[in-house]
């Protein structure tokens, strides 16, 4: 045992390979699963929660009967436990024996604010294909799962797929508005990759007029955010600064902290767009210290701009060396 975990001997593990699958004890590893299934789901809930809290009711209506259960002192803590679970986590909700169960319907959607943040969207796209196989006419497949499925598929930059699964999702009349305003948000995001960013605009300031005629502050904030990325990249910056009026505070005191990261890096490339070069430096610098790497990277990148228009060569290539090294 390492610390307060038990590892099997490789010696019992290959032993155990070689046993028949049918060796009489059918009914007894069927319960051992259900417990491991039932221990996965419980922890995922509450590390999903811990991380995300202003989610945390949401999760509690999703799953009520794992309240009582113990969960995470911090976001730290149910970081730390998932990186070491993800593999065991994924392995079991995409096995056979899963199918079917409450494990693999509701642990992508419990997953995806960790795998967000980690940008493991590798694992995402494993969890929901094998959600998708399970309702290979897509029509029984439940909203969430199709939302995030088309989401993993954009991370992974399979841009026509997803964009036809987010489309599907929007036309179903059964689509929750939160989740048309996420389609409409990826839609954007798809829409800017493919150098469409009339469309990209369009599809933000849509998806950002939904989520605020609901007063969820929440889903405006991530509107906002799409909107300013849609704007950035058509020149408007000055849009862009009253889009994100108070915008990183807000994700700020919701623990949403790779967000308000993301919304300052765009507000400070902004800044010295429109002429306000010395604090939108002082914002990037200040950027550069987040713990999110590409983030990190992205602002690295916005300081050497600065710097190459300034003259200021050398200082920029220390900028320049910074963000490949954390991108290799």
């Amino acid at each position: 045992m390492r610390g307060e975990r038990w590892q099997l001997h490789d010696l019992v593990r290959l032993f155990a390979e070689e046993l028949p699958a049918d060796g009489g004890w059918g009914s007894e590893l069927s319960a051992a699963l259900s417990r491991l299934f039932d221990h996965y789901l419980h922890r995922s809930r509450h590390a999903s929660s811990c991380l995300t809290p202003h989610r945390a009711e949401q999760v509690r209506d999703l799953l009520p009967d794992l309240i009582n259960h113990v969960g995470f002192e911090a976001g730290e803590d149910a970081l730390s436990w998932l990186d070491v679970e993800l593999p065991n986590l994924v392995a079991s909700a995409t096995a056979e024996a899963a199918s079917g169960t409450a494990l693999r319907r509701y642990l992508p959607s419990l997953l995806t604010p960790y795998l967000q943040t980690r940008r493991r969207y590798a694992g995402l796209l494993q969890l929901t294909e094998s959600l998708t196989r399970d309702h290979p006419s897509g029509e029984d497949c439940p909203w969430d799962v199709e939302l995030i499925h088309g989401q993993a598929l954009m991370a992974n930059g399979r841009f026509a797929e997803a964009e036809y699964v987010l489309a599907t999702l929007l036309m179903k009349r059964s689509t929750p508005y939160d989740a048309a305003v996420a389609a409409l948000q990826s839609l954007s995001v798809i829409a800017r990759e493919d150098d469409r960013s009339d469309d990209a605009g369009r599809l933000s300031r849509i998806g950002l007029a939904m989520a605020a005629s609901e007063d969820d502050f929440i889903a405006e904030a991530y509107g906002r955010l799409e909107a300013a990325r849609s704007e950035y990249e058509r020149n408007e910056w000055d849009n862009v600064l009253v889009l994100l009026d108070g915008i990183p505070a807000l994700f700020a005191s919701q623990s949403l902290h790779r967000e308000a990261w993301e919304a300052r890096l765009v507000r400070a490339n902004a800044l010295v767009k429109v002429g306000s070069k010395e604090e939108g430096v002082v914002e990037l610098t200040a950027v550069t210290q987040v713990k999110d790497p590409i983030t990190a990277a992205e602002a690295h990148v916005g300081l050497a701009f600065v710097l190459c228009n300034d003259g200021r060569c050398v200082e920029a290539r220390t900028h320049w060396s910074k963000a490949a090294a954390i991108c290799r």
